[in-house]
């Protein structure tokens, strides 16, 4: 009989890694069932005594822990010119980290920091990617975003939370390559980097996958009818949130008001969830963070909580506009030539 195998890519900085072990934690408990399960750990200056409690977790459950050191990755892009986002290289990491794996494997799953694995991952694991080089979810609030761009209606926009990866098909696409001559060229600016990298370096190599793997509790709390009005949302793309509330394999736990599961005031769905995989983890003891809402966020919960549904609604998504158009304003791309 075949082994089952899962290999992980994760990656985190110190301060993150409280919430990539409680992710990690999840993972593991999950699916004890997997023969082998080996995690490829990025690590963007962990200290210590984190690092050691992520190996501890990897130890209770019998898997393989493989710490890979950012600054390698980093000295590279550096080298080679790539421009930094918010003084540093972190978001790309994920994006060149297959040149610097050793081991010959066929496929990597690539789980964020602020993901909650609830259930087993094997339908995921077992995902045919021939001919493509990534697995991702489908961004379906992303509508705004994607006209701005010129993207049609019909062309899917792929969230980057999530990525399942071909490691041979990465490899004969020349991957690293086509990254770093689509992100110097000097008439490319990307408001989202990683995720408009890949969508627009590789969109016609991403097969779609199921929203149960990467699913945004945020819609979820502000209610399945504010979200259909706020994104004018297809009836089917309405249906698939509903539908998919309760078979979620992968929590991806975005902000709500300001807020995320580690928050003591988080109201996000999945937080009783957090709670009971960060009370079995070697982080049990960490305090959450009792985070002061912005000014933005009183607002924004404010309105939420007194209005009916459909004026937040329309408000909601006047202010996403808004926003969306800002983000994307200095949006250039002129895809790289060998």
């Amino acid at each position: 009989m075949e082994k089952k195998i899962a290999n992980i890519l994760m990656q985190s900085s110190d301060y993150y890694s409280t919430f990539a072990g409680v992710a990690l934690t999840s993972l593991f408990e999950n699916n004890k069932h997997f023969d082998e399960i080996n995690v490829y750990f990025i690590s963007d200056n962990i200290g210590t005594e984190n690092k050691a409690k992520l190996e501890k977790t990897a130890e209770n459950y019998g898997r393989k822990l493989i710490i890979i050191d950012a600054k390698p990755i980093t000295e590279m892009l550096e080298n080679a010119g790539v421009p930094k986002y918010h003084g540093s290289h972190a978001t790309l990491l994920k994006l060149f980290v297959v040149s610097y794996i050793k081991e010959d494997i066929k496929s990597l799953l690539y789980i964020d920091s602020d993901m909650l694995v609830v259930s087993k991952i094997d339908e995921l694991i077992d995902t045919d990617l021939d001919g493509y080089v990534y697995g991702m979810v489908a961004h379906t609030t992303a509508f705004a975003y994607k006209s701005i761009i010129g993207f049609n209606d019909f062309e899917l926009w792929f969230n980057g939370g999530l990525l399942l990866i071909n490691i041979d098909e990465w490899k004969n696409k020349n991957c690293e390559h086509a990254f770093i001559i689509n992100i110097t060229n000097p008439n490319t600016h990307l408001p989202f980097v990683d995720e408009d990298l890949t969508n627009l370096v590789f969109h016609n190599y991403i097969k779609p996958l199921d929203l149960k793997f990467n699913y945004p509790s945020t819609y979820e709390v502000i209610g399945f009818e504010a979200t259909k009005r706020i994104y004018k949302l297809t009836e089917s793309q309405y249906n698939e949130f509903k539908d998919t509330s309760d078979k979620v394999v992968i929590y991806h736990s975005l902000p709500i008001f300001g807020l995320r599961p580690w928050d003591k005031k988080s109201q996000a769905i999945e937080k009783d969830k957090w709670d009971y995989y960060k009370k079995i983890s070697e982080w049990a003891n960490i305090e959450y963070e009792d985070k002061p809402l912005s000014l933005k966020n009183k607002v924004e919960k404010a309105l939420y909580d007194f209005l009916p549904t459909w004026i937040y609604a329309k408000m909601h998504r006047t202010a996403y506009l808004w926003t969306v158009k800002q983000a994307a304003k200095g949006f250039k791309y002129e895809k790289g030539e060998d």
